[in-house]
């Protein structure tokens, strides 16, 4: 029951859960479906600067000019596309000129993103496909000497549907422990992407903490409940974590594992037990607990 109760964060529908539950041991990164799992500070490629007529092109292309970050795009075929237009995801819809630039593929068509000033730890974006099935979109996370190190089957886990949607789709991306993706690829029938997101926040129990204080001071964290329980909730989660810190320095990780399970469970957006906090930082953090349980060695 644990890992169908942790899968339930992050990928919803009954029946992709009960999968999820069932591979959760073969996954060293969280599948993130919404793009606040990318953890602060994040860096988004919008293609604005690719707003006019589609390109054909198998590139590369670079992408991060308007982030200050050299990111190359390229396909394995010469028809795909940068640029805006019409693009026909057929029961999903389709998107147009409203998007204001972005990326497709065709059939069996793979799109790589490599991160040529460093690699990154978490990265993702808003995709769409054509659906056949339970097949169409497969995300992979890639080292700098092109190891897999991470393959998920989105058509399976997150299948996302759209019927008949102009510009629809959702977030799908890879949250690891630690900054080792030089690439993303994305193959899919007819895949497209928006609004490339990455970051390179490693899942250590410091940099969780720094995230959190961050959320603290800009808003995006708060207690859950009314009244002086939201404080005393906040509080005791915040207490977890650094209760966590302790025994991971003192060497105790096993008393570690527990501390942020706890955590996880007052945080993962399930009613029973109920979040001891809330804001738009909750599915980072939660995405980033599990990253740092992993590294620990705790799943």
């Amino acid at each position: 029951m644990k890992h169908v109760r942790e899968a339930r964060f992050l990928v919803p529908g009954f029946v992709a859960l009960l999968m999820l539950s069932t591979m959760a041991e073969r996954l060293s990164a969280e599948l993130a479906t919404v793009s606040s799992a990318i953890p602060a500070p994040a860096i988004v490629i919008d293609f604005s600067q690719f707003s006019g007529s589609f390109t054909n092109t198998s590139g590369p292309v670079q992408i991060g000019g308007l982030v200050g970050e050299e990111i190359a795009w390229s396909s394995s075929d010469s028809i795909s596309v940068i640029g805006n237009g019409n693009y026909g995801l057929l029961s999903n819809g389709s998107w147009n000129q409203g998007r204001s630039g972005y990326v497709g593929g065709f059939v069996g068509t793979t799109m790589r993103f490599t991160f040529n000033d460093g690699p990154v730890a978490s990265v993702g974006g808003f995709v769409n496909y054509a659906p056949a099935g339970s097949c169409c979109l497969t995300i992979v996370a890639l080292a700098n000497d092109n190891t897999v190190l991470e393959s998920i089957d989105v058509g399976v886990l997150a299948p996302i549907s759209s019927p008949g949607g102009i510009n629809e789709g959702g977030f799908r991306g890879i949250v690891r422990p630690r900054a080792d993706i030089a690439a993303f690829e994305v193959t899919g029938r007819f895949a497209v992407l928006d609004n490339l997101t990455f970051s390179r926040t490693e899942a250590t129990i410091e940099g969780l903490i720094t995230m959190v204080k961050q959320a603290l001071v800009n808003g995006t964290l708060t207690g859950a409940g009314n009244g002086n329980s939201a404080n005393g909730r906040l509080k005791a989660w915040l207490n977890m974590l650094t209760a966590a810190q302790r025994l991971i320095e003192s060497g105790d990780v096993g008393a570690a594992c527990d501390q942020l399970q706890d955590a996880y469970l007052f945080v993962d957006g399930i009613s029973r037990p109920p979040d001891f906090v809330k804001g738009e930082a909750v599915p980072a953090l939660a995405a980033m607990i599990q990253a740092a349980r992993r590294e620990l060695g705790c799943l």
